[in-house]
């Protein structure tokens, strides 16, 4: 699991690891564009800096239509680049199962173009490659052009997939990248029920944390509304109800550290190969 942070949601609830330690976080770009005085800081001193996190930082380029159209390849990777990303993901492209076949593969050839020029920039960070398809056919033709451009790592956004319960389509994915032996991840998939069921190497999503200012909390197999703080094993919990800090920032960190165990579980399990 890997908490995906988007800085344009308020500070207090995604700024977790003074309270919880963990090694990797993913951020959203184009969200961290819109945060304009945080995005200088991390230009100019780097993102690591900027946030005060010193682990492993991924970039994650995936967002609104528009603002993928009006993000040139050069001008992401010098960002990246400047700012000290660790790893970042390839653009995404806006592919819907609703558009026709021929629409869907230029949008896809559109992907793999930005991928291909993104790797030929030679970056110092690690790349892993965004897949998009609506067919079986098409999702193995994204993979293969990946790892033609020499890109092995692989990322499916998949939160419309999830909301349309279009599963068959991830499983699609999982299981063409798990018999090439590819690194899997899903970016959008926060659901604890969800997470178990799919068998990726990682998930992420933003959702623990807007979903907290909603009343939202995470368990181990579900996600329900509440108005009381959770009633929880987590010592930080307690701790921050007994300072009274504010609901949404508890559910924030309650939620955030289930998804963390939740990982820490599904690793478990898939070392001793019950996956």
């Amino acid at each position: 699991m890997i908490p995906l942070i988007s800085p344009t949601d308020r500070e207090e609830l995604w700024h977790f690891w003074p309270d919880i330690s963990y090694p990797v976080i993913a951020v959203s770009y184009l969200s961290l564009k819109k945060r304009t005085r945080l995005y200088k800081a991390a230009r100019d001193h780097g993102i690591k800096d900027a946030i005060g996190f010193d682990g492993t930082v991924i970039s994650v380029l995936v967002g609104e239509n528009w603002l993928l159209d009006h993000t040139p390849v050069q001008r992401y990777h010098h960002d990246v680049s400047q700012m000290g990303f660790d790893a970042a993901t390839t653009h995404d492209d806006y592919t819907y199962w609703t558009n026709s076949s021929h629409y869907r593969y230029h949008r896809i050839h559109r992907l793999l173009d930005r991928a291909r020029e993104l790797a030929e920039c030679n970056p110092q960070y690690d790349l892993i490659g965004i897949v998009k398809g609506s067919s079986p056919a098409e999702i193995q033709f994204c993979v293969d052009s990946l790892r033609d451009i020499g890109i092995a790592k692989t990322a499916l956004p998949c939160s419309e997939l999830v909301f349309e319960k279009r599963h068959e389509d991830i499983h699609q994915y999982l299981r063409y990248c798990r018999d090439l032996g590819l690194w899997t991840w899903l970016i959008g998939l926060g659901s604890p029920h969800l997470m178990r069921r799919f068998g990726a190497d990682c998930y992420s999503s933003s959702k623990w944390c807007y979903s907290s200012t909603l009343g939202y909390r995470y368990s181990r197999d579900s996600v329900k509304q509440t108005p009381v703080p959770p009633n929880c094993y987590h010592e930080l919990c307690r701790t921050l109800v007994e300072k009274r800090r504010p609901m949404d920032v508890i559910l924030a960190r309650h939620n955030v550290s289930t998804l963390i165990e939740i990982g820490r579980d599904l690793r478990e399990v898939g070392s001793n190969g019950q996956r």
